[in-house]
C-alpha cells in the first residue's frame, strides 16, 4: 500500500496504530517498532516490504469481508422482524431515485425497501435523472431525494434481502391495511376464546344428598314353645 501521509496532522509520513489487541495492522506496527528499536545483540529481523504489502491487503481484505457479513447480519434481522409488521405504517426518508421507483430509509428501524413506481396509482410518473425525482405527468407531483413520506410494510422477502413498501394513501397500501384490519378482526374472538379457555372454571359446589331413611327392620316374634296338653 502507498504511504500518503495524514492530510489532517500535515504529516507526510505517517503509521496509525492504536492498541495490539485491537486489529492485527496494529500488531503487526508494533512488530516493526519491535524489530527496529531492538539492541544491536538482540536485534530481530522485521517483516521487510513486500511481507508487510501481503499482509495489510489481507487484512484489508479480510476487514472488507468482515463488514459485509455483519452487514448482511443486521439485514436479516431486521427484515426478519419486519414480517411480523406487514401492514404497519412507519415514516420514512427518500435516499434513492430510480426509473423502477424509490427507495426508502425507515426511521423507526434502519431498514431500506423499495416503493415501485407501478404502485403509484394517482399518476403515471418520469423518471428526471438530473433532478434525481419521479414527476407526474398530470399532476406534477414530485418524489425526490431527501422527501419525507409515510410507507406501509407490503411484503419481505428474507431469502432475497428484498422489502417491498406502498405509499400510505395509494390504493396498494389501502388495501393491505384494510385485510391487516380484517384479519384482526378475525383474530380477536379466536383470542377471546383462547383467553377464556385458559382461565380454570369453578366447579359448582357438591349438592348434598338428601338423606333416606331405611325403615326400621321390624323383629318377628319368637314362637313360644309348649307342647300340647
Amino acid at each position: 500500500p502507498e504511504e500518503l501521509g495524514h492530510y489532517a496532522l500535515a504529516a507526510e509520513h505517517y503509521c496509525h496504530f492504536t492498541s495490539p489487541i485491537r486489529r492485527y495492522p496494529d500488531l503487526l506496527v508494533h512488530r516493526a517498532f519491535d524489530a527496529l528499536t531492538a539492541s544491536h545483540s538482540q536485534r530481530a529481523t522485521g517483516p521487510g516490504p513486500d511481507e508487510l504489502r501481503i499482509a495489510g491487503e489481507h487484512c484489508s481484505a479480510t476487514e472488507r469481508r468482515a463488514e459485509r457479513a455483519e452487514r448482511e447480519l443486521v439485514k436479516v434481522k431486521m427484515l426478519n422482524y419486519l414480517t411480523r409488521r406487514i401492514g404497519d405504517r412507519f415514516s420514512a426518508v427518500i435516499t434513492g431515485i430510480a426509473e423502477y421507483g424509490f427507495f426508502c430509509l425507515l426511521e423507526e428501524i434502519p431498514a431500506e425497501g423499495l416503493v415501485h413506481i407501478s404502485t403509484l396509482d394517482d399518476d403515471f410518473y418520469d423518471f428526471d435523472r438530473g433532478a434525481q425525482a419521479i414527476i407526474g405527468r398530470r399532476s406534477g407531483r414530485t418524489h425526490q431525494l431527501g422527501e419525507a413520506v409515510q410507507v406501509i410494510v407490503a411484503r419481505v422477502d428474507v431469502d432475497r434481502r428484498q422489502l417491498d413498501l406502498r405509499l400510505a394513501g395509494s390504493r396498494a397500501a389501502r388495501q393491505i391495511e384494510s385485510v391487516r384490519r380484517e384479519g384482526a378482526a378475525v383474530k380477536a374472538p379466536d383470542a377471546a376464546r383462547a383467553a377464556e379457555a385458559s382461565v380454570p372454571r369453578k366447579r359448582p359446589p357438591r349438592r348434598a344428598k338428601d338423606a333416606v331413611k331405611k325403615p326400621a327392620k321390624t323383629r318377628r316374634p319368637g314362637r313360644r314353645g309348649g307342647g300340647k296338653g
